[in-house]
């Protein structure tokens, strides 16, 4: 898949360990865990990552307890692109922080930020919308979100207000 030169992926893997108690615990949180066949949540969404960048191209932020279990099941990830919180506080700190290191390196970056918990069905139809969400990102400078049409409202899973489709955009 043909991205933008300056485009980064950004993998999120905190989390408390809390929202799937008792399988999920602080030292074992949800993105640790072989919840859907050999591969942990933090495996599969690295592997997806591959199919669009290059191993360079990707960070991984993660606390420090979790650390060392992380780079147990990635040994392929490059030492230098490992970021650590050194205290959790919440994703969009989390985000700036990763921000804050990839702008270092590039500060033309443009960067995918996706979660470690997400359960994607259809990896061909995510890596379509992410390469043209970083397309879009990159040409017309708007930050572009990439979710799914929620089935029942839940104050925690967050709200986003669609505005008018970019031209030259497309739904997948």
């Amino acid at each position: 898949m043909q991205i933008p030169k300056h485009a980064f992926a950004v993998i999120l893997a905190g989390g408390g360990g809390t929202r799937l108690w008792p399988k999920s615990r602080q030292k074992t949180p949800k993105h640790l865990l072989k919840l859907f066949g050999k591969d942990t949540i933090l495996q599969l969404t690295y592997q997806r990552m591959r199919l669009i960048f290059e191993p360079q191209k990707i960070f991984i932020i993660t606390h420090k307890n979790h650390l060392e279990e992380a780079k147990i099941q990635l040994p392929e990830m490059l030492e230098n692109r490992w970021i650590v919180e050194s205290e959790a506080k919440n994703t969009a700190l989390a985000i700036a922080m990763a921000a804050a290191h990839v702008a270092k390196e590039d500060p033309e970056a443009v960067i995918l930020n996706v979660h470690s918990d997400q359960v994607i069905k259809s990896e061909d139809k995510f890596c379509q919308a992410a390469v043209e969400a970083i397309k879009v990102a990159a040409e017309t400078d708007n930050i572009v979100t990439i979710a799914i049409q929620p089935t029942f409202a839940h104050t925690g899973l967050g709200y986003i207000r669609i505005g008018n489709q970019l031209e030259g955009t497309k739904a997948f």
